[in-house]
C-alpha cells in the first residue's frame, strides 16, 4: 500500500492508537464505520490513530499497512471484532495492551472490555456505557412529539439486514398504518439484490434513501422522523438519544434478548416479530408505546449528557501484566476475576491477585491523606496517632527481635545477631513511627519513602537518617548491608514484586530479616463478597497477596516463612449480622476471627536463606 506522504507513520510515532473493526458478510457495516469514526476523532486531536482490515469503503490514508501493523509501538488496540476467535486475540495481545469493545467471545481474555451496547455475556465489562457510542446533536423536544401518532416511519436495519426485514416491516406499515403515514427505508452499502429490493418498496409507496459510509448525516436526520423500526444495535441507541421512539423487529433470539437487556420495545424476531408488528399497527398506534420504552431506557442508560469514547481512549495509558507479577508465568496468570471502570484484577495459577489497568491511578497516600483523610478515617490526623502507631511497632519488633536471635546464615555461620547494633531499613516509612520504636529498640535505623515532607519530618524533628526515594528503583545501600527490612502496608504498591523481592534479597544479609504487612485475600471482607472487596481496595494497590501462599511466594525469592501473624480483625464486617454486633457478641465474632484468621490483614516475617541467581527467583522461574 501506498500512504500519502503528509500521513504519520505509526513506526516513527510511537504510542499510537490500532482500532480494529469487524467486515464482511455477517458483520454489517456498524463496527466498521464506528471504528473509522474513532479514527477521525483521535486525529482531530493530534493522536495518532489508524484502521485495521482495510476496506473499499474506507479511505486509503486511514488504513495501516501490513509492514507497520506488526512493527508498530501500539499503546493501545482497540478491538471492535463482535466476535473475535482466541487465535486472532492471542494476536493483539502480542502487539499491545488490548480494549475490547461489545466483545462477544473473548470477553475473558481482553484485558480490558467496555460495552456501548448491554450485553447478556456473564464476563461483566469494565465499563457499560451506551452514552460513549458518537451520539445526534439534534434531539426532537421528547418522545412525544407529535398529538397525531406516527406520521413518519423510518426503517433501518443496517448497512446488511442480513435477515432481509425491511421489505416485509416497509409491506406492513403501508398496508396497515395510517393513510398520512410516509414510510422512508435505508438501505445500507452491503445490502444484496439492492435494485430489485428498490423497485419492490417503491412499488409499496415507500421513499428509499441510500446508507452510506458516512454515518454522521443519517444519525442528525432521526430527530426529522415520528418512530424508527430497527433491530437491537447502535441505530437503536441513536434514535434513544434522539428522543426517536424505537420499536425492534429483530432477526434472532440473541438481538431478542439483548432487547429485552436493554429494555427497548419489541416485535420479536423473525416471523413470529412480522405477525406481531402487524397486529400492533391493526391494534393502535404503537409509537405510544415505543415512546413510554424508550423514555424509560434513556433514563436508565443515558440519564446525562453524551459521554466520548474518543476521549476515554486519548487518556488511556495502560499497564498490563503479560506474566504474572510475582511468579513471572505466563500461562496460568490469564484467569480474571472482577472487572472495574479503568482496572481488571486477575488471579495467577501460584495463587498472586494482580490489577491491570486502563488509565494510572490516582496517588492515594499524598500528604492529604495523612492529615484530612487519615482524619475521616480514624478520627485524627497521622501524626495524633504517632503513638499508637508507635506502640504497634514495638510488637513488631519483639518478632523480629526473637528472630534475630535465632538466626543463621544459609552455611551454619552466626547470622546477624552477631553485630552488637543491626541496621534496620523501613521501605515507606512516612513520618517514622516504626523508626523511632527501633530506634529505641537498639536499632541503627534508615526510612526511605517517596514524599518530601515525611523525610523532612524524621530529619529535622525526629532526629533519625531517612532518604527519599521510590522503591526498588532507588536502593539505598550495598548488597547485604542490612540485617532487617520492614515494609509495613508497603508491598502491595509495587507494580512488579518481582524486581522488588529480588532487590529485597541483595539488600539483607546472609540470615537477615524481612518483614511486611499487606491486605489479605483471605479475610472476611473478601469472603463476604469478592466484587466488594476489590471495589474498595486502593486504585494503587498492584497486589492482593494470600497469607497461606505467602511460604511458596517468598521461597522463590530465597526467603523462609518464620512467622504469619494475620490483623485487622473488624466483626462489624461479618456479613448480615456486622451492623447488630454489640457488647458480648462482638467480643464473640472478635473470638471467630481469630480463630479462623478471618483479619483483613496479616503480617509476615521471614528469613533470607539463599543467594538468588543473577537472573532472579530461586526457582528460576523469574
Amino acid at each position: 500500500m501506498i500512504r500519502p506522504r503528509d500521513v504519520p507513520d505509526p513506526v516513527e510515532k510511537p504510542g499510537a492508537v490500532l482500532v480494529v473493526s469487524a467486515c464482511g458478510t455477517g458483520r454489517g457495516g456498524g463496527h466498521l464505520f464506528r471504528g473509522l469514526a474513532l479514527v477521525k476523532a483521535l486525529r482531530s486531536r493530534g493522536k495518532a490513530a489508524w484502521l485495521h482490515p482495510g476496506d473499499p469503503q474506507i479511505p486509503e490514508e486511514f488504513l495501516v499497512s501490513a509492514e507497520d501493523l506488526e512493527g508498530g509501538e501500539w499503546s493501545l488496540i482497540v478491538l471492535d471484532r463482535y466476535r473475535c476467535p482466541a487465535g486472532e486475540l492471542r494476536r493483539w495481545l502480542s502487539l499491545g495492551p488490548v480494549l475490547g469493545i461489545d466483545e462477544g467471545v473473548s470477553r475473558r481474555d481482553c484485558d480490558f472490555l467496555i460495552d456501548l451496547l448491554p450485553n447478556t455475556c456473564r464476563e461483566a465489562p469494565n465499563i457499560c456505557d451506551p452514552s460513549l457510542l458518537f451520539l445526534p446533536r439534534r434531539r426532537r423536544p421528547s418522545f412525544f412529539g407529535t398529538a397525531s401518532g406516527v406520521r413518519r416511519a423510518l426503517i433501518s436495519f443496517g448497512a446488511e439486514d442480513s435477515a432481509g426485514l425491511s421489505l416485509p416491516a416497509a409491506r406492513i406499515l403501508r398496508t396497515l398504518g395510517s393513510a398520512e403515514l410516509s414510510v422512508t427505508v435505508v438501505l445500507g452499502p452491503l445490502y444484496e439484490q439492492r435494485e430489485k429490493t428498490r423497485r419492490a418498496l417503491e412499488d409499496e409507496g415507500a421513499a428509499v434513501i441510500d446508507g452510506g459510509p458516512d454515518p454522521e448525516a443519517f444519525r442528525e436526520s432521526l430527530a426529522d422522523y415520528d418512530l424508527l423500526i430497527t433491530h437491537f444495535g447502535i441505530t437503536a441507541f441513536e434514535a434513544l438519544y434522539a428522543r426517536l421512539p424505537v420499536l425492534l423487529l429483530n432477526p434472532g433470539p440473541r438481538h431478542e434478548a439483548l432487547a429485552r437487556r436493554g429494555g427497548l420495545y419489541s416485535a420479536g424476531w423473525g416471523r413470529g416479530g412480522c405477525k406481531k408488528l402487524s397486529r400492533l399497527f391493526r391494534s393502535g398506534d404503537p409509537g405510544a408505546a415505543a415512546a413510554e420504552y424508550g423514555e424509560r431506557a434513556l433514563r436508565r442508560w443515558m440519564p446525562g449528557a453524551p459521554g466520548d469514547l474518543a476521549d476515554l481512549v486519548l487518556r488511556a495509558a495502560p499497564f498490563v501484566h503479560r506474566r504474572c507479577p510475582l511468579c513471572g508465568n505466563r500461562s496460568g496468570c490469564r484467569r480474571g476475576l472482577v472487572r472495574f471502570p479503568h482496572r481488571s484484577y486477575r488471579r495467577c495459577s501460584c495463587g498472586m491477585v494482580y490489577m491491570d489497568r486502563l488509565s494510572p491511578p490516582l496517588p492515594e497516600y499524598t500528604e492529604e491523606y495523612f492529615f484530612s483523610r487519615y482524619r475521616e478515617q480514624y478520627g485524627r490526623t497521622y501524626l495524633e496517632d504517632f503513638s499508637r502507631i508507635q506502640g504497634q511497632g514495638e510488637r513488631r519488633l519483639t518478632f523480629i527481635r526473637g528472630l534475630l536471635k535465632k538466626s543463621r546464615g544459609p552455611d551454619g555461620a552466626p547470622g546477624p545477631s552477631a553485630k552488637k547494633i543491626p541496621r534496620l531499613l523501613d521501605i515507606g516509612c512516612a513520618y517514622g513511627p516504626f523508626l523511632a520504636a527501633a530506634r529505641n529498640g537498639g536499632f541503627e535505623v534508615l526510612g526511605l519513602d517517596p514524599a518530601k515532607e515525611p523525610v523532612r519530618y524524621i530529619r529535622e524533628n525526629l532526629g533519625m537518617n531517612a532518604v527519599r526515594g521510590s522503591f526498588p528503583d532507588d536502593i539505598p545501600g550495598a548488597p547485604g548491608e542490612f540485617e532487617v527490612i520492614t515494609l509495613w502496608y508497603v508491598i502491595e504498591h509495587f507494580k512488579e514484586p518481582r524486581r522488588a523481592l529480588e532487590a529485597l534479597n541483595r539488600l539483607l544479609g546472609a540470615g537477615g530479616i524481612l518483614a511486611f504487612s499487606t491486605p489479605s485475600f483471605r479475610g472476611i471482607s473478601r469472603r463476604s463478597s469478592l466484587r466488594n472487596f476489590l471495589d474498595r481496595s486502593p486504585g494503587d494497590h498492584w497486589t492482593i497477596w494470600d497469607p497461606r501462599r505467602c511460604g511458596s511466594f517468598l521461597r522463590r525469592y530465597g526467603f523462609c516463612l518464620k512467622k504469619r501473624v494475620i490483623t485487622g480483625h473488624h466483626p462489624e464486617r461479618f456479613p448480615l449480622i456486622g451492623a447488630l454486633l454489640r457488647g458480648p457478641a462482638f467480643r464473640f465474632f472478635l473470638m471467630i476471627s481469630r480463630l479462623f484468621g478471618l483479619g483483613d490483614t496479616f503480617e509476615v516475617y521471614a528469613v533470607k536463606r539463599a543467594e538468588l541467581p543473577a537472573a532472579g527467583g530461586v526457582h528460576g522461574r523469574g
